[in-house]
């Protein structure tokens, strides 16, 4: 094991926290560090990002990493009008900022009921292309360090529960590709489960701290098996 290891966090808005200090990889770097494994952290976790953004950011990153903490379904399973229009948050830019007002300003109009038989609607990210999305970025960053070790979280409950049943199906997604592609999974639904939910959430879809703490005490094992397998 190296002497720093290196963790990487690609995920939405559950990966970045409503505050730098607040968000699962910090607390779990500072569950790691109280028992003497000392990390870096790059947390690359944003508001708002799909696994679209989850891939570009793997292509942008060039410094290799020991350990990718990866979790993102919470935007791409979100229900959205004409889905095949979507303007990027990375990278993100003034014109890109000012289109997506606009745009997202005329997807709400078009949610009127006199236009919902004839406008589509679907998924920001089709399950086939997060699918993918979430495979290429596992490929890409062990490319950079061939022994890379992948922990996937999936994405928590809302409290909208048809957006829920969508989730799982992303969520599901995560855990084949864990099978498939020897990564471990951590089922965030089941880490929380104990507390109630308005402890474990500020609002609707955003984990509380102290949900940020079950979740990383949930993952800190995992990152720990995953060491005992990193060759020195």
């Amino acid at each position: 094991m190296p002497s720093t290891l290196r963790l990487l966090a690609i995920g939405d808005c559950n990966s970045s926290g409503k505050t730098p200090d607040t968000n699962v990889p910090k607390a779990l770097v500072k569950r790691l560090a109280a028992d003497g494994i000392n990390c870096s952290l790059d947390n690359l976790g944003d508001a708002m990002n799909s696994s679209r953004e989850g891939l570009a950011k793997a292509r942008a990153h060039s410094a290799p990493a020991d350990i990718l903490l990866l979790s993102f379904g919470l935007v791409d399973a979100w229900i959205t009008t004409i889905p095949m229009f979507y303007i990027s948050y990375y990278p993100d830019n003034k014109l890109k900022r000012r289109t997506r007002k606009i745009l997202k300003s005329l997807k709400k109009r078009l949610r009127h009921p006199l236009f919902k038989h004839w406008i589509p609607t679907g998924p920001v990210v089709r399950k086939k292309e997060f699918q993918q999305n979430i495979e290429q970025t596992i490929e890409v960053l062990r490319q950079r360090n061939p022994q890379l070790k992948v922990v996937l979280w999936g994405a928590a409950p809302t409290d909208d529960s048809k957006r829920n049943l969508l989730l799982d199906e992303y969520n599901d997604i995560l855990k084949t590709i864990a099978k498939a592609d020897n990564c471990l999974y951590l089922d965030t639904t089941q880490s929380i489960a104990s507390s109630p939910r308005d402890e474990m959430f500020d609002d609707a879809v955003h984990l509380s701290k102290p949900a940020c703490q079950h979740v990383a005490h949930a993952l800190e094992p995992l990152i720990k098996q995953q060491i005992n397998h990193t060759p020195s």
